[in-house]
């Protein structure tokens, strides 16, 4: 979807976290412009009202939006069968021939039935989730390239799946279970106010949230890795993640069963091979740990390796929930959608 370097994008949802973020990054870049930017709550003020350091921008409801002016969307949207959720916009803006790069978990998952299970509602545009294309960006890169309406990935799936990629279609990988323990700032709950995300409940203290698979992201993780690995899982996954006293940022450590004979020599060279062009993705030196701080505020994805025994592997990933886990994974589709870089606006 090569488009000329003029692009006029509209965002829906901007007072979000992801929102936020997103308008944050597109002031950076020279070919998108944000002409309209909504909120229910909040249309008719000024962006200014709800953020006073932000810009003076008017905020209008996204019915206001006039379709035929923009050539892509950004939805930052909840999920699910309510009104205005990105289940909704993302069907009225494809039927006016504009392109979508859709925040939600609306559109990832491709079995309808586990949608229904792990969203709470029935999907009402199956011929929509056939046609979506998962942004896992330098997974997906050339399939993307060719979308019309991106289903932007989830943050943990992106960290485990880009932590895991590189092990699979060469054999190196044994049946048992990927062991992933996950942790995450508290942005990653979004504003809504919550009180179990309360400063006084959060400072201080860490706790596993979700835990006995019951994450609606563990679904999309899985259908991500069989994806990559070009046919049914021989591990299963075990995933849990946990919520962490800092305001952003995802940090994973995933146990992985090797078979016998690979080396964790082998291992680490197929990471810098795999990884050696991509712009966003960083495999440390044997002997380096990867922390949160390498990647929070950016839109990178840190690796370190570490031998668990001698049959098995610990993978650490780092990244930053708002931007490679949100905003700077959507502002990486759209810019592989319109033929930009894909680092444009995000270095």
């Amino acid at each position: 979807m090569n488009h000329p370097k003029n692009v006029r994008a509209a965002l829906f949802g901007a007072t979000g976290y992801s929102g936020l973020e997103l308008m944050q990054l597109i002031k950076n870049h020279p070919f998108i412009e944000i002409t309209h930017a909504t909120s229910r709550k909040a249309a008719g003020s000024c962006l200014s009202e709800v953020f006073p350091t932000l810009e003076r921008r008017r905020l209008c409801a996204p019915d206001a939006v006039d379709l035929a002016s923009i050539d892509l969307a950004f939805l930052c949207l909840p999920h699910g069968g309510d009104p205005g959720c990105s289940m909704e916009e993302a069907a009225r803006l494809r039927a006016a021939g504009v392109a979508v790069v859709d925040l939600s978990g609306d559109y990832r998952l491709k079995d309808l039935n586990a949608y229904m299970r792990w969203y709470g509602c029935a999907h009402r545009y199956p011929e929509l989730v056939d046609s979506a294309v998962y942004g896992l960006s330098e997974w997906n890169r050339a399939a993307v390239a060719e979308a019309a309406l991106v289903a932007n990935p989830g943050c943990y799936p992106t960290c485990t799946a880009l932590s895991l990629w590189p092990l699979f279609g060469d054999d190196l990988m044994r049946s048992g279970s990927l062991v992933i323990n996950a942790m995450s700032g508290v942005s990653g709950a979004g504003r809504g106010a919550k009180v179990a995300n309360l400063y006084v409940e959060v400072n201080e203290s860490a706790k596993a949230y979700n835990p006995g698979q019951k994450h609606r992201h563990l679904p999309e993780i899985r259908q991500t890795l069989t994806a990559m690995a070009g046919h049914s899982l021989d591990q299963e996954v075990v995933f849990t993640p946990h919520l962490i006293p800092v305001n952003r940022g995802i940090l994973t450590t995933t146990y992985v069963p090797l078979k016998q004979g690979v080396t964790f020599q082998q291992c680490h060279a197929r990471y810098r091979d795999h990884y050696d062009a991509a712009p966003f993705v960083h495999v440390l030196n044997d002997g380096e740990q990867v922390c949160l701080r390498h990647a929070v505020g950016s839109n990178h994805v840190v690796i370190s390796l570490h031998q668990a025994d001698d049959h098995g592997l610990i993978v650490c990933a780092a990244m930053d929930n708002l931007i490679k886990g949100a905003a700077g994974q959507a502002l990486q589709n759209a810019n592989i959608m319109l033929g930009f870089a894909e680092t444009e606006g995000l270095l």
